[in-house]
């Protein structure tokens, strides 16, 4: 283990008995258990965002592969700020169609903009809108934008 993952690892709770903290041990289970790489965000003490990677090694465990000894590499990085964008509008209780329209207002996209980039009418982005400022608490744009970018 490196010093910057000691780092983290003490960022995202610290050692606990021994022991990892609960979310690396969580997808480290996932990554061992499903045969594929497991990956999560985690909000740190520190208040980073971080992404956690487990991928189980081929060959360890119980020589087929899978078992409850199988090696488990873990990376913990910054988490990139368009995963942040897209949780912090799930937790707001956003669709994911909400969602899609709420990155392209960020991005300053206009309503026909928005229509076209996602296949839909105007009048149906503009429902979408209604939708996100009911669920934002917002009256408009400029009001959603200070709330999303802001908070």
């Amino acid at each position: 283990m490196t010093a910057a993952a000691r780092a983290q690892i003490d960022d995202l709770g610290s050692w606990d008995n021994g022991s990892l903290p609960a979310n690396v041990l969580a997808v480290v289970a996932l990554a061992r258990s499903g045969g594929r790489p497991a990956e999560t965000r985690v909000l740190a003490r520190t208040g980073r965002w971080l992404a956690l990677r487990a991928m189980a090694l081929s060959g360890h465990g119980d020589g087929h592969g899978h078992g409850a000894g199988r090696s488990v590499v873990v990376t913990i990085d910054p988490a990139a700020q368009a995963a942040i964008g897209q949780m912090a509008l799930a937790a707001r209780g956003l669709t994911a169609r909400e969602q899609d329209v709420a990155q392209l207002v960020l991005r300053g996209a206009s309503t026909q903009a928005i229509a076209s980039a996602l296949f839909l009418s105007p009048h149906t982005v503009q429902d979408h809108l209604k939708a996100i400022f009911d669920k934002l608490g917002v009256r408009s744009r400029r009001e959603m934008i200070a709330q999303l970018v802001l908070a």
